[in-house]
């Protein structure tokens, strides 16, 4: 029991928090050149599995969010 905690616990926070938490560091880090052609070449595969639609509306948001900073 001691050893599925040891092992749980940090495997838990690395898929639940760590994981999702490095694309908003990484587009945080760029949120001043997100309209540069180059960033958006270089971080295209955080939207290659989404829709367009919706790409568009997070990058919105980020635009927004960077704004408001």
């Amino acid at each position: 029991m001691v050893v599925s905690a040891a092992l749980g616990t940090p495997l838990a926070l690395l898929g639940c928090v760590v994981i999702p938490l490095l694309p908003c560091l990484l587009l945080l880090r760029q949120r001043g050149h997100l309209d540069s052609p180059d960033v958006k070449r270089r971080l295209a595969f955080l939207y290659c599995s989404y829709r367009s639609v919706l790409a568009d509306a997070c990058l919105g948001l980020l635009c927004v969010l960077s704004l408001a900073a």
